[in-house]
């Protein structure tokens, strides 16, 4: 499936209840649209998304999984193996920034269909750098239903 990453700011309530941090809002457009595919049961539930170069179209597993990358890197993979089964039509990605505080800013939110509400694990590769303006730092990304995380994962982006 497909989706368009579009700027939406979110209030303070929603992402400080997902973070539990305080959060600031974005200034930056993202221009990216990855592609999200969704799997059939595949990990067991371990609620934790990982980064890497590419991932496996039948398995939706990373290949060669890492958490750093350089800011000018055009294709970040991530394979989401959420805590339960997504039991909705749709569900949220959002990315933030991390700062070394703890407090995180919003950078991006996007809806998406789940066609599929048993399904447990979601897949997509994109220009996340570009997206996080091709900054230096630590990011979070989290597949939410509501205000509930299904599952999380960070990565850092270098010079």
């Amino acid at each position: 499936m497909t989706m368009k990453l579009a700027r939406i700011l979110w209030t303070t309530a929603l992402v400080a209840a997902c973070s539990g941090s305080a959060v600031t809002s974005p200034t930056q457009q993202p221009t990216a649209t990855p592609v999200v595919t969704e799997g059939p049961q595949l990990f067991g539930g371990s609620g934790v998304i990982t980064f890497g170069r590419s991932y496996d179209p039948d398995t939706l597993e990373i290949t060669g999984p890492t958490s750093v990358f350089k800011a000018s890197t055009k294709k970040i993979a991530w394979s989401a193996a959420l805590s339960e089964a997504a039991n909705a039509g749709e569900l949220t990605i959002v990315i933030a920034r991390v700062r070394s505080s703890g407090t995180e800013t919003l950078i991006d939110k996007e809806n998406f269909d789940v066609s599929n509400p048993d399904s447990d694990v979601f897949a997509g590769a994109e220009d996340l750098a570009a997206i996080v303006g091709r900054k230096a730092g630590d990011y979070v990304m989290r597949y939410l239903r509501g205000s509930t995380v299904l599952a999380e994962g960070r990565f850092s982006l270098t010079n």
